[in-house]
């Protein structure tokens, strides 16, 4: 069998696309004919794309805050808000915009703002209140500091698996309770 030599063409494109032998210490000529090397640019996965525009979106309005320029924050976050990728602002963040739409008597602008101050407090209390019931129960043996504590959770606001946390505490801390009126339990059982 015969080979036959490539088209003229691809002949030509295999030359062009060949580098070119270059001086030791100088950048080779990019294929384009220009001497700057083309940068190779990574594609960017959908998850990283939006975890690149929440983090400069946070750092501008984190500028914004910064500045005392609250129009363009509150602007900033009423647009990445309703984006709806996952844009939460730390509440002493938040804080300073809520105390100026509060200043200015803007009270329509700065509730939604509230509600979202309160709701990212609470969770965070939520948390303490989840961690003092299991130190509580598993560390001090003081059951009825986790009952008190456990209590006071608004249930509204927790995950599955805080929800679960917080019925294994309940219940050990009854069990501890239970345990210590009657006495100690005795091995056997």
């Amino acid at each position: 069998m015969r080979l036959f030599p490539p088209p003229k063409r691809l002949r030509q494109l295999r030359i062009v696309t060949d580098p070119a032998p270059h001086a030791p210490g100088q950048p080779a000529p990019a294929v384009n004919g220009s001497h700057a090397p083309r940068p190779q640019t990574p594609v960017e996965s959908p998850a990283d794309a939006r975890r690149r525009r929440l983090t400069e979106a946070k750092r501008q309005f984190d500028r914004y805050i910064d500045l005392g320029a609250y129009d363009p924050a509150l602007a900033l976050h009423r647009q990445m808000t309703a984006a709806g990728e996952g844009w939460r602002i730390d509440p002493q963040r938040l804080q300073p915009l809520v105390d100026f739409l509060r200043g200015d008597k803007r009270y329509d602008e700065a509730t939604p703002l509230l509600v979202d101050l309160i709701e990212q407090l609470q969770q965070r209390v939520n948390n303490l209140r989840l961690t003092l019931a299991q130190v509580a129960v598993k560390k001090v043996d003081e059951p009825q500091l986790a009952i008190d504590t456990l209590v006071a959770l608004d249930h509204r606001l927790l995950t599955t698996e805080q929800r679960d946390i917080a019925i294994e505490m309940q219940g050990r801390a009854r069990r501890r309770q239970i345990e210590g009126t009657i006495g100690p339990q005795s091995e056997i059982r």
